[in-house]
């Protein structure tokens, strides 16, 4: 779509365009764009020679000056100036580099400035002491020249803003939402984006917020964000300062509002003990009304005042005086750097601010480092041009452009403004049996997968075409993609109104959200809403109960609230109730009653912490009204879909209603084929015992012929519904009922359970008998733990209804009953029958015995003696009971489980290494007696293992020995501060890796010896050259791991002089693989050995193991060294001796015992080959 707004066009000469003309990349002429200040990228002049040369940039009408920018090897960016409407913009090459002919090396082209006033903008904000000097820390040049005054300041973060807002354009825009992008705050005053000519203009407001916050207060260095000693919740912290001082200056920010926030008093000190940013962090979010982004004003120095001052700012390589000014994350160490950093990050918690969450890559990680590769074609120190396929982290990632593409801050002219009712509509989702179901009346937009709380992954639902309020999600795919078995998959639910809906555990949800409810089988829980608090007590409310299978029904419920639900009261039809949450006497009351048959369907609730207001919905269309507060997200409960029913409520409460959610079943999709009307006789038993056989005997109907209950020859049950029919005895009427096969060979055992649940469901009058078949050939464990199943699930008290009927019994022990008894009885079955009160029968052998023979008709008749004999039945209520005792059962199991688990923990800590090596001893003798019992498996494959593993090992304790790096080695510290190892101390965080452009620093946990050995041992000295030709080496002993280009371990002396590449930290924080130039041996007797949590160590730059998290090499070693990792984050280590550490020295013993086991096993396996 075009927008076109007239404008006064001078007119430009038509002269034929040289072939060395700028051409612009990234726009199209004539393209609307919704900022100020254009990002253009292109190429001019002749494109295979290396030139250096300028464009001059000017703008058809004559109130901004022209500017002019750097073109490098042909590739050229410059910020443009815009006016509202049709601009054309001339670029003009420089021809001095090179040689061209007459025609014109100028370029004319259009584009169409449409500001975007309908959206609210990002407010710039510069927040001042109420005592503040008024000035920032500044070198000493910039000092004298005024550059560290407030004016100055203010022009600096106008142009940022700018930057931001260019760059952030240009990244929708790469994207494919075309140009996009939050609009600044703007009023007509003197501009101070160009030093040529400050005349009035509409530009960039700042606010000035002056606090009434005193220095002190900022600078207080309590609350200094970068301060390791500082003891977060005791003070008021600078984000809540800023907050404040939001608040009292009133408008525009005493409504919805979004603020970038500089802290103009922020100062580094270099006095003793303290070394870190006074009145600074860097910290997004918001509440209220606000949403704000602030950092602190110690790298503004390096900023840009000026468009001018852009390029020269972004290549500045003068070095930070660490004397006055901060180094900011070791990462600023010249100008330039401070200047992406600087402006970068504050760009990051802006990012925040703009509801974008930390991210594998870009700016939401730590990808500002290179923002200055998104305004410049040239890097300091980079021989090559910096085209935008280069630019690295200088980019959004995916899912944040999501996030922007519906903010309102970047809604284009022709989308129309978000519905007022969808307004706090978050999402909310269901389990459907393998599926997950996540809806979103307001449209859902982005699902962010975590492992950790770090993304890693996203699934794109951006599409406008279509409006995705519905998405099903495959619950194992999502598991296999993301998560593998062993991590937890975390999910965020973000919907194109801003709101988003947190699933923690998706492992767990899918598991715990399938439930066995008695009488109704399985069921489901939807998610929950409001703030779990794990310590309170799950209640489960039920719509409709059975006791003594009657249905109670919920006749009315009283709700008591004020701005949240305190409490909420259920009665059934039998005079029982319910109370969660607490009755106190303050707040509102009200009741809703229910009419016959009337039942609630959806539940709408605004929750954040707790549920804070609700209004119940019902089957017969009433609706209630809103019983408390408006607070929070807006959510909705109710059945999935059209194939589900609400059942009842789950959720938690206390002194309010903390969560709420639904449990809802499956409606079955046929009517129950099941005609149980009189007190029914239930078969029940494992797959292929023979039930089905026996209730056909009972009938006296035919197998082969019209069976009643289908029979099967294989182990795969026919039953998997069950069926009935009328069975007499004497003049009593029953209902024989075959149920499915307990352990069904393609069934889950939780679906027949299910079925079975269903079944008693049916048993409106109750179950007479209850008869379990099980084979008399023999009593496995598989049969027991059916047995076990039965009585677990139907509870004890099924037992005074149980019948056991033993089938597939020979002739003789048919025919002789005592003798099967005494013959064939174990222990476990006469303990099963004695539970039963002694009740067991034979089903005969048709074939043996046909219905007309005597000992058939026995058999059966003392079966049904047994039936008419018990008394009364077993009903619905005893189930449920059974059903409770088995979850109480669980409940404890689990208790006790974490009370071992805790117990195990103390002895750990009271014991220590002793237990650890108790232990190892424990698993080493498993070993050697596996190592045994493997001789006797095929001779040569054993023999090949046993050379692997022998080899590995001595390798492994070689290493062990000898894993030093030379005293003298250089680390860098998480303050910036470079060491020699011979200063380590444990607690040190240094730098351990490199990924992605982020550094990571990682605790010294253990020095496992240091100091000078009794001889000389031979050390590897590798050599080799940086990226920036400066030469490098490491003294390492010779079997010390490094890293080479492939992230795999690899021994010091195995390093190839030209063949092995190792990995070496870059100025722009990344692992640069360059090759070895040679490698040499020294003999030297100083020496450390350390471990660092992470496992590795970049030592004089070099990526090195520390013998901890090593794979594929260090496998063994990673599982041995995890009690002493364990046990240092209780108890500290304070071992810093020339002796080996006494944990390390039992490892090596251990480990040389194993090693000789495992050479007497090859020993042995060669003597027999």
């Amino acid at each position: 779509m075009r927008f076109y707004i007239s404008n006064s066009v001078s007119s430009y000469s038509k002269v034929e365009s040289s072939p060395y003309a700028p051409v612009v990349i990234n726009v199209e002429n004539g393209e609307v764009v919704h900022q100020r200040i254009l990002l253009i990228y292109g190429r001019a002049g002749p494109q295979d020679i290396d030139f250096e040369s300028k464009i001059t940039v000017e703008h058809h009408v004559i109130n901004f000056p022209s500017t002019t920018w750097q073109v490098f090897n042909s590739h050229f960016k410059c910020l443009v100036h815009l006016d509202a409407g049709l601009n054309n913009i001339k670029f003009i090459l420089d021809t001095s580099p090179f040689s061209s002919d007459s025609r014109s090396l100028t370029t004319i082209f259009q584009v169409n400035y449409v500001p975007l006033l309908q959206n609210p903008p990002l407010n710039l904000a510069i927040l001042v002491a109420k005592d503040s000097k008024e000035i920032i820390d500044a070198p000493e040049e910039k000092e004298n020249s005024g550059e560290n005054k407030l004016e100055s300041v203010k022009a600096k973060l106008r142009c940022a803003g700018y930057l931001w807002q260019a760059f952030t354009a240009e990244q929708m825009s790469r994207n494919g939402f075309g140009r996009r992008v939050f609009r600044l705050d703007e009023e007509w005053t003197e501009d101070t984006i160009s030093n040529q000519n400050p005349g009035l203009r509409q530009t960039a407001k700042i606010h000035i917020i002056r606090s009434s916050y005193t220095l002190k207060q900022i600078l207080d260095p309590d609350i200094a964000q970068q301060n390791p000693n500082r003891v977060d919740g005791k003070k008021k912290d600078l984000f809540s300062i800023f907050m404040d001082s939001l608040k009292e200056y009133g408008a525009p920010f005493d409504k919805q509002c979004y603020v970038a926030g500089l802290i103009l008093d922020s100062h580094y000190d270099t006095s003793p003990n303290m070394g870190f940013v006074r009145g600074h962090a860097a910290l997004g979010g918001g509440w209220d009304n606000i949403r704000l982004g602030i950092f602190g004003s110690h790298l503004t120095h390096a900023w840009p005042r000026y468009l001018e001052e852009v390029v020269s700012c972004f290549q500045d390589n003068t070095i930070t005086d660490k004397n006055r000014l901060s180094n900011d994350a070791g990462e600023s160490g010249t100008w330039w750097r401070c200047c992406n950093i600087g402006i970068g990050a504050f760009l990051h918690e802006v990012g925040h601010c703009l509801t974008a969450p930390h991210s594998p890559s870009g700016i939401m990680s730590r990808g500002f480092n290179n923002l200055n590769r998104t305004f410049t074609v040239k890097e300091p120190n980079n021989p090559f041009p910096t085209t935008p396929s280069e630019e690295e982290g200088a980019h959004w990632y995916r899912s944040d452009v999501v996030r922007f593409r519906y903010h309102p801050c970047f809604r284009l002219p022709f989308e129309p403004p978000a519905k007022i009712d969808l307004k706090n509509v978050g999402a909310d989702f269901w389990i459907l049996n393998k599926f997950l179901l996540i809806k979103c009346s307001a449209g859902i937009s982005l699902i962010e997968i975590y492992i950790r709380n770090n993304i890693i992954g996203y699934l794109d639902y951006s599409d406008d075409e279509y409006n995705q309020t519905e998405i099903r999600l495959k619950i194992d795919k999502i598991i296999k993609k993301y998560g593998g078995k062993y991590n937890i998959i975390k999910m965020n639910f973000v919907a194109k109104n801003q709101t988003e809906t947190f699933l923690e555990n998706l492992q767990k949800f899918s598991e715990e959200s399938k439930i066995i409810l008695p009488i109704y089988g399985k069921v489901f829980k939807s998610n929950h809403l409001g703030k779990l608090d794990e310590s309170l007590t799950e209640f489960k409310i039920l719509f409709k109960k059975f006791i003594d299978i009657k249905p109670i029904t919920l006749k009315r419920i009283i709700i008591k609230y004020d701005v949240v639900i305190n409490s909420i009261t259920f009665y059934w039809s039998d005079n029982t109730n319910l109370r969660i949450g607490i009755d106190n006497s303050e707040g509102i009351k009200k009741e809703f009653l229910f009419e016959e048959g009337e039942k609630i369907v959806k539940i709408k609730v605004n929750s954040g912490w707790y549920i804070d207001g609700f209004e119940i919905k019902t089957n017969l269309g009433r609706c209630s009204k809103w019983f408390g507060g408006h607070g929070g997200s807006k959510h909705t409960l109710e059945a999935p879909d059209n194939e589900y029913e609400m059942i009842g409520l789950y959720g938690t409460g206390n002194y309010f209603v903390n969560t709420l959610g639904i449990i809802y079943k499956k409606i079955s999709s046929k009517p129950s084929s099941l005609q149980i009307n009189k007190p029914a006789i239930l078969l029940v038993g494992k797959t292929g015992a023979g039930k089905s056989t026996l209730g056909n005997l009972l009938l006296k109907t035919s197998e082969d012929e019209t069976p009643t209950f289908h029979v099967s020859d294989s182990f795969s049950s026919v039953t998997k519904k069950s069926g009935s029919a009328i069975y007499k005895i004497g003049d009593k009427d029953y209902n024989i009922v075959d149920t499915p096969g307990i352990f069904d060979t393609d069934d889950l055992t939780e679906e027949i359970l299910e079925e079975i649940a269903r079944t008693i469901q049916e048993c409106a009058h109750g179950i007479k008998a209850i008869l379990f078949v099980f084979e008399a050939r023999r009593f496995t464990d598989e049969q027991k733990n059916t047995l076990n199943g039965i009585k677990t699930f139907l509870g004890e008290d099924s037992l005074q209804y149980m019948i056991s009927v033993f089938s597939h019994c020979n002739k003789k022990q048919t025919k002789d009953p005592e003798y099967f008894k005494n013959s064939c009885w174990n222990e476990p079955v006469e303990a099963f029958i004695n539970s039963v009160g002694d009740r067991w029968a034979i089903s005969p052998n048709a074939e043996d015995f046909p219905p007309d023979n005597l000992v058939h008709k026995q058999r059966l008749k003392e079966l049904k003696k047994h039936i008419t004999n018990i008394d009364g039945v077993f009903t619905n209520d005893l189930f449920e009971k059974a059903r409770k005792m088995q979850e109480e059962t669980a409940r404890k199991a689990k208790e006790d489980e974490e009370k071992l688990q805790r117990e195990y923990e103390e002895e750990l800590i009271s014991k220590g290494e002793t237990i650890a090596k108790e232990r190892y001893e424990k698993q080493k003798k498993e070993n050697e007696k596996r190592i045994l019992e493997e001789k006797k498996k095929e001779i040569t494959s054993i023999k090949s293992e046993f050379h692997g593993k022998i080899e590995s090992l001595t390798n492994e304790i070689i290493s062990l020995k000898n894993r030093c790096f030379w005293l003298e080695t250089q680390v860098r510290l998480e303050s910036g501060k470079i060491i020699q190892m011979s200063e380590l101390q444990i607690g040190d965080r240094v730098l351990s890796n490199i990924r992605n452009g982020i550094v990571e620093f990682s605790e010294v946990y253990l020095i496992a010896h240091i100091g000078k050995l009794d001889h000389d041992a031979k050390f590897a000295k590798v050599n080799f050259t940086r990226p920036d030709g400066s030469k490098g080496q490491l003294l390492l002993t010779t079997t010390h791991y490094v890293f080479d280009e492939n992230l795999t371990t690899i021994f010091a002396k195995n390093l190839r002089p030209g063949e092995t590449k190792i990995l070496i930290s870059d100025d722009n924080n990344k692992l640069v693989p360059v090759f070895v130039d040679d490698v040499t041996n020294e003999w030297h007797d100083e020496y450390i050995s350390f471990y660092t949590r992470a496992g590795s160590v970049i030592a004089n730059g070099v990526l090195c193991s520390c013998y901890d998290h090593c794979p594929p090499s260090q496998t063994l070693m990673d599982l041995v060294f995890l009690p002493v990792r364990w046990w240092t984050r209780i108890i500290p280590s304070t071992h810093r001796e020339e002796r080996l550490h006494p944990y390390v020295q039992f490892l090596e013993t251990s480990y040389l015992s194993f090693i000789n086991a495992l050479k007497k096993s090859k020993r042995f396996i060669e003597n027999k080959i």
